[in-house]
């Protein structure tokens, strides 16, 4: 399926579909680069039925600060709904360390603090957020 039949004109108007990255049948995640911007943007649709998406939204934006991606909306339209979240990119830390070869010491610790950061700020929640 061409990329563009996933999404709605409105989001075609204004974002150009890069890359498929997911597809589940009845939910799909998207590369999206805004066309004014460059922005590069995540989508995800789910069908209706299917869709947690909007709880996704709100927790999103519940948590928003350092390690967290931004979301900037999440709409309904012909029986899918459509989360738009700022992309992070990167690379994981194997291909990182793949590259570069052995990380060295203070660079891993500094690493791991970062990511208890935010899963000290993921688990303070109320319900705590398991990730």
């Amino acid at each position: 399926m061409e990329l563009a039949a996933y999404l709605p004109p409105r989001l075609l108007d204004e974002y150009q579909p890069l890359a498929l990255l997911q597809d589940r049948g009845w939910r799909q995640t998207l590369l999206l680069r805004h066309r004014r911007t460059g922005l590069q943007i995540i989508c995800k649709r789910a069908s209706d039925k299917q869709s947690q998406l909007q709880d996704e939204h709100q927790l999103l934006r519940q948590l928003a600060g350092p390690g967290i991606p931004e979301s900037l909306q999440v709409f309904q339209e012909n029986g899918w709904t459509y989360l738009l979240r700022v992309y992070v990119p990167g690379e994981t830390l194997l291909d990182d360390a793949q590259k570069r070869g052995p990380l060295p010491a203070r660079e891993v610790r500094d690493i791991g603090l970062e990511i208890c950061a935010i899963l000290r700020r993921l688990h303070r929640q109320d319900p705590p957020v398991i990730h």
